[in-house]
């Protein structure tokens, strides 16, 4: 049914594009966004799932959902909620990938280092000065709770 009206609408601007219904038609299509389109693919994947569902039953429930959720649509214009929706969605994965890609460059940036054979200052190992005499005796703040042996 929709791909007959995609079709029909094409044969239509092909044919009247100069007249003044053409061109009123085709303003009208230069308004659809993303959002509508994306609204329109849920209808009719909604419609789908009713009728491999429910078969005669699931078409006569979308056929009294339909109106309802499409007037729903119109009044809200929830075509605008999915577009920002969707950008939402962008700026989502967008930030997750550039925090993936700082972790992939700076594990790269570690094992470059290693391989190389520089350390950074932390991973040098450290050089133990030999203890002086009486350094095994307690912490002279600890002194009156040592034990006499």
């Amino acid at each position: 049914m929709s791909l007959f009206l995609l079709a029909a609408i094409a044969v239509a601007l092909v044919m009247f594009s100069q007249t003044e219904a053409g061109e009123a038609l085709a303003r009208r299509l230069a308004r659809l966004s993303t959002g509508h389109l994306v609204l329109a693919a849920a209808m009719v994947a909604l419609g789908l799932g009713l009728f491999l569902a429910f078969e005669g039953d699931g078409l006569r429930l979308f056929s009294f959902i339909a109106p309802e959720l499409t007037a729903w649509f119109a009044m809200f214009d929830i075509a605008l909620l999915v577009d920002v929706a969707l950008v939402a969605v962008a700026v989502f994965a967008t930030t997750r990938f550039r925090a993936l890609r700082d972790h992939a460059v700076l594990v790269a940036r570690r094992m470059i280092s290693r391989r190389r054979g520089d350390r950074s200052r932390s991973a040098r190992p450290r050089v133990r000065r030999p203890a002086e005499p009486g350094a095994d005796d307690p912490d002279p703040a600890w002194a009156g709770f040592a034990l006499a042996g």
